[in-house]
């Protein structure tokens, strides 16, 4: 049986945030990790947030998950945004490493303010109640997410170029193998059951097949520094500003770019669906939220990192990007997400409405990699 996650403030109480003690209160959204933000007890407006990792997911106590993931997360923080003084040393090697990396305009990481390796967990800057990029797009008279899409386009395609440039440095910070596990698990033993159980895909055996041989053929392709879980939840966007915050560095990894441009394509589109009512992806898979996203990668890392665009964007990747939308987009619908048609199916249970229908077909044709894929886009 799983035990609660400790009280934060005691968390803090022997670090020097032992003042944010005045209250604290639990943050939703995050699928990982216990998550707090605290307020100062001199000072309430003053805050910061506090991100715990249990040896398990906090969203499926049954699921374990190295604690070490908190380490992955506090390394990708020190090298995009500085180590603190108390820091491991090689944080602060991270640190001047990081300042070759070019910044993106308008786009913000919290700063990391403490690392305790021992519980594990770690203090960081707090950014504001921002919402989420999913929950914003839904909200009634919504910009737009083209400008969005475009900002993360430019920054993912500057942190894979700088990460290509500097591989040799970087994997031994970045081999997350905690992570892989974790989501070959995901891939294999939980997203192939469900195919083989649902009713629209289960007489088709030849998608669990691609499934399951999807990471055998990923880590056999150009790798470079990843953000490892880019999807809709950890881009955070400011409705009185162009500013976003990314969040949730836990799963950066040294891997294909399938992992960051495919998942987050598959997030946009899928925003898409749920907000755009008469639209059929099967027709029109790109909308233009997706091609700002690929346009601007593509565009951004052609320009400011020519011989790694020519390596890690080429036939192998795109192939990786086609199938893992498809893995992506079937994993959202067998657990239950993305509906627009008002079906609330219990927690973790798949969609068996029209959604799951259509969203289906579209994994499907993905992940037996259709010739017309979007990701296409990306060598034009």
């Amino acid at each position: 049986m799983s035990r609660p996650p400790p009280l934060p403030i005691d968390l803090v109480k022997d670090t020097a945030f032992s003042e944010y003690s005045g209250s604290a209160t639990a943050l939703t959204g995050g699928l990982v990790n216990h998550v707090w933000r605290l307020a100062s007890a001199r000072s309430p407006a003053r805050t910061v947030v506090v991100k715990y990792a249990a040896p398990e997911l906090a969203s499926a106590p049954g699921v374990a998950f190295s604690v070490e993931r908190m380490r992955f997360e506090a390394r990708a923080l020190a090298l995009f945004g500085g180590a603190p003084s108390a820091a491991p040393a090689e944080f602060a090697a991270l640190a001047r490493l990081g300042e070759q990396l070019p910044r993106t305009d308008g786009v913000r990481l919290p700063r990391l303010l403490h690392y305790e390796p021992r519980e594990p967990f770690v203090v960081l800057e707090d950014l504001g109640a921002l919402p989420s990029l999913h929950a914003w797009a839904r909200e009634p008279g919504a910009p737009s997410l083209c400008p969005v899409a475009a900002q993360v386009g430019r920054w993912l395609a500057r942190l894979h170029g700088f990460g290509r440039t500097h591989l040799a440095e970087l994997r031994a910070h970045f081999t997350n193998t905690p992570a892989r596990a974790l989501l070959a698990d995901d891939l294999g033993a939980q997203l192939c059951g469900r195919l083989a159980q649902h009713a629209s895909v289960s007489s088709r055996p030849e998608l669990v097949a691609r499934v399951r041989e999807f990471a055998g053929r990923s880590e056999r392709a150009p790798q470079t520094l990843v953000f490892g879980d880019l999807w809709s939840g950890a881009v955070l966007c400011d409705p009185a500003s162009p500013q976003i915050a990314l969040l949730d560095l836990e799963f950066a990894d040294i891997a294909s770019i399938h992992a960051d441009v495919a998942h987050f394509a598959a997030h946009l589109l899928l925003i898409h669906f749920v907000c755009a009512t008469a639209d059929n992806p099967n027709v029109d898979p790109c909308p233009r939220s997706v091609a700002a996203f690929l346009d601007a990668y593509r565009a951004t890392m052609r320009a400011e990192f020519p011989r790694a665009f020519a390596e890690l964007v080429c036939a192998q990747t795109i192939a990786l990007c086609t199938v893992f939308l498809g893995i992506d987009v079937a994993r959202d619908v067998l657990s239950g997400f993305w509906c627009r048609c008002a079906t609330k199916p219990e927690d973790g249970e798949p969609l068996t409405c029209a959604c799951a229908d259509v969203l289906l077909e579209l994994a499907a044709a993905y992940i037996c990699e259709c010739p017309d894929s979007l990701f296409n886009r990306l060598l034009n």
